[in-house]
């Protein structure tokens, strides 16, 4: 997670135009220069996400959302998470002022947490994120967080959410990722990779 993988670096990028900007996502061609060579650069960009690794003190138990999913008509396992910006023209403010991300990260995973598995975070951090691709820009933030309290309300889901929390030994946890059965690849790798580097 972070860094990405040594590629050529591009010399130069010029200035970038959006050609379509709808509600989730928004294409933008941008003209780069590498060495010699000059080309426009077709992007795909989408406001990044975060995803919560919400664990026990001893991390031998982790939170697990089994979440009904539109896009695979059937219920998936599934970190729960959510948006770190509500709209597209407040993450692209955000990038046009060079702000600093990590604390809208911090703020949506408190968020996410309370309406999705009904809790307060009392310690969360960013373990890292999970770039999508070159042309496709859509970026997950992984919070990890330890210490946390139940809300007196529970779980207060979106509209149209269904969202059952289960906490999750690390074995099963592992299971679900390699079975597929927590199907959204970049957070299985990204959970196999915490619980083996925390036993």
């Amino acid at each position: 997670m972070g860094k990405a993988a040594d590629s050529p670096a591009m010399d130069d990028h010029g200035a970038e135009e959006t050609v379509f900007s709808g509600k989730v996502f928004e294409v933008i061609h941008q003209p780069v220069r590498a060495g010699t060579k000059q080309f426009t650069l077709e992007i795909a960009r989408r406001a990044p996400g975060v995803r919560l690794i919400i664990t026990d003190p001893k991390r031998s138990r982790f939170l697990i959302t089994k979440e009904h999913r539109r896009e695979l008509d059937a219920w998936d396992r599934r970190l729960p998470g959510g948006k770190v910006f509500d709209t597209l023209a407040e993450y692209r403010e955000a990038l046009a002022a060079g702000t600093d991300l990590e604390p809208h990260v911090l703020t949506a995973a408190r968020r996410e947490a309370e309406e999705e598995v009904g809790l307060t975070l009392t310690d969360p951090r960013v373990l890292g994120m999970s770039p999508c691709g070159a042309t496709v820009q859509w970026d997950l933030y992984y919070v990890v967080c330890t210490k946390h309290t139940e809300l007196p309300d529970g779980v207060q889901p979106e509209a149209g959410e269904q969202i059952i929390p289960e906490w999750q030994t690390a074995d099963e946890v592992e299971r679900l990722c390699l079975s597929g059965e927590l199907s959204e690849e970049r957070s299985a790798m990204a959970l196999l990779k915490f619980i083996r580097g925390a036993k």
